[in-house]
């Protein structure tokens, strides 16, 4: 349904990038062999004995991806874990409910306010107000104004 060409790493060793149909084909081979008990190799899809389900895995996709979104086929399809073929036709429904959510999100995410910025140079941060200091708080309830600088006590006449 949407025009863009986005591209997917490959969870069984492609050497490129691969489209929304083969990524969503390789999704479906994982769940049927996980049912069957078995493990897929590295670039299954060039054995025989996966080649024709992951063609037409392939096949199935690329009919679903003109009609729905592809992150909406993968919501869907994660979320449905009885399902094993992309073709299934109770699996309509649920890409239904989530193009419908999807398209939703995109719309509240247009029409959303647009986030406020702050310059990050106008003005400086201000330091600690004069008087608001611990150790001025501390000399203020003792009554000395003196700071306890670095005269030690008794050394005032000492010269």
């Amino acid at each position: 349904m949407s025009g863009s060409r986005a591209t997917y790493e490959s969870q069984h060793g492609a050497t490129r990038k691969i489209t929304a149909a083969q990524r969503l084909a390789e999704m479906a081979c994982e769940r049927i062999a996980k049912h069957q008990g078995r493990c897929l190799a590295a670039r299954f899809w060039q054995e025989p004995e996966w080649k024709g389900t992951y063609y037409t895995q392939v096949r199935h996709a690329n009919s679903l991806l003109k009609l729905y979104d592809a992150e909406a086929i993968m919501r869907a399809f994660r979320e449905n874990e009885r399902v094993y073929s992309l073709g299934a036709p109770f699996f309509n429904e649920a890409l239904r409910r989530h193009q419908s959510q999807l398209q939703t999100e995109i719309e509240r995410a247009l029409n959303a306010p647009p986030i406020e910025t702050q310059s990050t140079t106008a003005l400086p941060r201000t330091g600690v107000r004069s008087g608001r200091s611990a150790r001025a708080r501390l000399n203020k309830s003792s009554g000395s104004k003196d700071s306890g600088g670095s005269r030690p006590q008794g050394a005032e006449g000492s010269q």
